[in-house]
């Protein structure tokens, strides 16, 4: 798997997809992400790229990337300013 998900990477292939039309009809005020990891996840600047795709909305993207347990309580703290 590890291999398979590094040979889609090298070659700039994309693993995940983002469904932009369905996040217009979300109309998202802020979308939470992470960027500890690309396998784990959509990368960030996936995520950006599809919140500009969305004409004439401004979306906040606020990304998570804990390392420690303490971590996660600036992350809480982070996104809940984003709100």
């Amino acid at each position: 798997m590890d291999r398979s998900v590094r040979d889609l990477l090298q070659a700039a292939l994309a693993i995940y997809d983002l469904n932009v039309d369905l996040l217009a009809k979300l109309d998202p005020e802020v979308v939470v992400t992470q960027d500890l990891c690309e396998v784990c996840a959509v990368s960030y600047s996936a995520v950006c790229a599809a919140m500009n795709r969305l004409a004439g909305r401004e979306v906040a993207v606020a990304s998570v990337h804990p390392q420690r347990l303490d971590d996660i309580w600036g992350d809480v703290q982070r996104v809940a300013v984003r709100v």
